[in-house]
């Protein structure tokens, strides 16, 4: 089923790669790459792809000297090594569009390279380096004046000490963090989770079940998988910790089925890992062919050259034979006559 929808997923999609067959010049065929790459990394499931027209887009980027366009490709090409787990090229690539942004003195997609960066190093449990990171997050914050950024890198240095077992701090800078979002809504989508989270820790569940089903709701109204298996999960331990086994029981089965939601995008991915590959060996096939024809041609040339020079040979020995032919008869002639001539001088 995947392979069927890796050919035809979506009509935005069918209508792109027709665009993308249709223009020839590579500057024409950039902003599509990266409309492609937009389409199949929010469908959750086809990396394969995302990452396909991100590296195409990228080596446009490259050939046609447009640093800024680098820049976007390399951080989406993070992105995608990220959402499939492999941090260690994800930060090799943030790392590499870190240093080309600030090279460039383009500013402006540093702090999510920054906070991205980060949030894989929190993943990674070295919280040494993510903090490193979220800092610099804050102090670009502070010095650019940007207050969604600030708000947020409070979000991301609480969520550090949270995970270093230090509640109190973590609660102080997710206040920090809520004090901003009163003065500029909306807060981050994850605020009600991480402070309905320390809460629980901070053995407060009413106060976290409250800000916990607030943050459900909200993401309710998405389709985020990932969001809402952690709020259902998060909700069970809370009911679980409150003793209402009823409803633990509910949000737990939820978060089963979320989970397995998002296991079988995992697996409807690796299909379409194959099918790339299977089109990857398509092209190398052709290609293959292609030089085979090439090889055969050069050695038809070879033989009909050898053919030609022997024709040549055969024709030139074959006039040599007549002109010796010629030459016996001549001779052959002349003794007859020469013959004949003593004979009537017998006479």
């Amino acid at each position: 089923m995947a392979v069927l929808q890796s050919v035809a997923q979506t009509p935005k999609i069918d209508s792109l790669r027709n665009k993308l067959e249709q223009y020839q010049t590579p500057l024409e065929k950039l902003p599509l790459h990266h409309k492609l790459m937009d389409e199949f990394y929010n469908s959750v499931i086809y990396y394969d792809s995302a990452f396909y027209h991100a590296k195409k887009g990228y080596q446009i980027a490259v050939d046609e000297n447009l640093p800024q366009q680098q820049i976007s490709f390399l951080f989406n090409l993070a992105a995608i090594y990220n959402m499939v787990d492999k941090r260690s090229m994800a930060l090799k690539y943030y790392e590499d569009c870190l240093q080309l942004a600030k090279q460039e003195d383009f500013s402006e997609p540093i702090p999510a390279i920054i906070n991205n960066m980060g949030d894989i190093y929190m993943k990674e449990k070295d919280y040494k380096n993510a903090k490193r990171y979220f800092v610099e997050a804050l102090d670009f914050a502070i010095k650019k004046e940007d207050k969604k950024l600030e708000a947020l890198s409070y979000l991301n240095i609480g969520e550090v000490y949270y995970y270093e077992n230090k509640f109190q701090e973590s609660k102080s800078y997710f206040e920090k963090s809520e004090a901003i979002y009163a003065q500029f809504p909306p807060k981050h989508v994850a605020y009600s989770y991480l402070m309905a989270r320390t809460y629980l820790a901070l053995n407060q569940p009413e106060t976290a079940e409250e800000m916990a089903q607030e943050g459900y709701r909200d993401v309710k109204k998405t389709i985020d998988y990932h969001r809402l298996y952690d709020y259902v999960l998060l909700l069970s331990n809370i009911y679980t910790q409150k003793e209402d086994f009823k409803k633990a029981v509910h949000f737990n089965k939820l978060a089963m089925a979320y989970n397995d939601s998002l296991r079988k995008g995992k697996d409807l991915w690796e299909v379409e890992r194959l099918f790339t590959q299977l089109e990857l060996q398509k092209q190398k096939n052709k290609l293959e062919i292609l030089q085979q024809k090439n090889e055969y041609i050069f050695i038809i040339y070879i033989i009909g050259a050898v053919f030609v020079l022997l024709l040549i040979i055969i024709i030139s020995r074959q006039l040599k034979i007549i002109r010796m032919t010629k030459d016996i008869h001549a001779i052959q002639k002349s003794l007859i006559e020469y013959e004949l001539d003593l004979r009537r001088d017998k006479k």
